[in-house]
């Protein structure tokens, strides 16, 4: 594996399109390694490929809904291991290792199999092959596990004692352990008995971008711009006309940036044609961005350009994913004969800042953060992370956004334990 990627397997007894937990994280891991250009394909015992460029083989033998396995599974509740089992385990076997020889697969994934008793023969072949195949790095990735159900860990009969059971209550010496929490980890290693037993922690992963089905415009402006990464996101929804007050809104990205804060603030400042004086405006707002040296900061979508040339399309994207995106909605009008973002920003539950002028009051009555006109941006900045210091909300979410961010967990984690770091 010197000097290149390895080649992964990731096993499991389902896969996509089913939905569950363990379905729905493999799905996502999967991309994820694609995102990482390492060549990676699912076997299992149900489901559908649902990428090109990701192989997905599936052997009806490891599915827990195969009659044969379903049968299999009640002997063993019974503490009986019958010629079906020794029959089907040695066909999975020679089944997973034809398979993983011909794909040279060099890391095989292995999600709940070696934990959880939904196909013991499975379970069984997959500790025999790690066994033998020493040229194949095996890994154990646990969501679940059956004794550490209390139904199980209670139960004293004989029976989960013995093979194939053990093989559920024992850490298997060709596997290495990964758990998706510190509580599972603590779990296993009791299963086992055995807390000196290495058990890699790496939590489930989101990815922002998939799980709001935002379109490949968002999704290009999240990478480029690393939103994701940003302590604060905020946005003004409004065209580029002088009575919006840009200029304000600008001077108080300023502030905040000043206080070391990285924030990233989506300005939509479409152009209105009806009005000449328009396009010179917003000229005037992208030139004090660049005299503040707030490029990174301030977002333009009316002006901006992805890193092949190519211009952001406005009129083709729902305003209601930029809501999505955001912390907080700063709305620093002049005039206004109503208010259309505060009724958006209520229905997407972020904080409202915006000018203390008459139409603004009757809509936010006391429920949103109002400022005067002539308020020092340095003062309305402060309310904004004052607010946020406070929300538990806004803190959730930021953490979520920086500790389980797909790309932050599979760069700082995942890659190096798969590339042996």
């Amino acid at each position: 594996m010197v000097n290149k990627k390895p080649k992964i397997a990731i096993v499991h007894y389902s896969g996509p399109p089913i939905i569950a937990g363990a379905e729905n994280i493999i799905r996502e891991h999967a991309r994820a390694f694609r995102f990482f250009k390492f060549s990676v394909r699912i076997i299992v015992g149900a489901g559908e490929q649902f990428r090109k460029d990701i192989p997905m083989r599936v052997f009806k033998s490891f599915s827990p809904h195969s009659p044969l396995v379903l049968k299999i599974r009640k002997e063993c509740d019974k503490g009986k291991v019958s010629k079906n089992f020794f029959r089907l385990e040695k066909q999975i076997y020679k089944i997973l290792n034809k398979y993983l020889t011909k794909e040279k697969i060099d890391v095989c994934i292995v999600h709940n199999v070696m934990t959880m008793h939904y196909n013991l023969p499975l379970t069984s072949a997959l500790s025999r092959l790690a066994n033998n195949r020493d040229d194949i790095r095996f890994i154990a990735w646990t969501h679940d596990s059956t004794f550490g159900d209390s139904y199980y860990k209670n139960s004293r009969l004989k029976i989960y004692k013995n093979y194939p059971w053990s093989l559920l209550r024992e850490a298997q010496k060709r596997f290495e352990y990964v758990a998706i929490s510190k509580f599972r980890r603590r779990q296993l290693k009791s299963v086992f008995g055995n807390k000196k037993v290495k058990i890699k922690v790496i939590p489930d992963d989101i990815d922002l971008r998939k799980f709001f089905s935002f379109n490949p415009q968002i999704r290009r402006l999240i990478d480029e711009t690393e939103i994701q990464e940003a302590d604060l996101i905020g946005i003004l929804p409004t065209r580029a006309l002088k009575r919006k007050n840009l200029e304000l809104a600008v001077s108080v990205v300023k502030e905040i940036v000043r206080k070391k804060i990285n924030i990233r603030f989506i300005i939509t400042a479409p152009l209105d044609f009806q009005l000449p004086e328009a396009k010179k405006y917003l000229k005037e707002i992208i030139k004090k961005i660049k005299k503040a040296d707030l490029d990174k900061y301030v977002i333009i979508l009316s002006e901006y350009e992805f890193k092949d040339q190519t211009k952001f399309d406005l009129p083709k994207i729902k305003t209601a994913d930029l809501y999505i995106l955001a912390d907080f909605l700063l709305f620093p009008s002049k005039i206004e004969g109503f208010g259309l973002p505060l009724l958006e920003a209520a229905l997407a539950k972020i904080p409202v800042f915006c000018s203390n002028i008459p139409p603004f009051k009757e809509i936010g009555k006391n429920l949103v953060y109002y400022f005067n006109l002539d308020e020092k941006p340095k003062n309305i900045a402060n309310n904004i992370i004052d607010y946020c210091l406070k929300s538990k909300r806004y803190r959730f979410s930021y953490r979520i956004r920086k500790e389980y961010f797909f790309r932050e967990i599979f760069e700082n984690i995942v890659i190096p334990f798969i590339l042996g770091d």
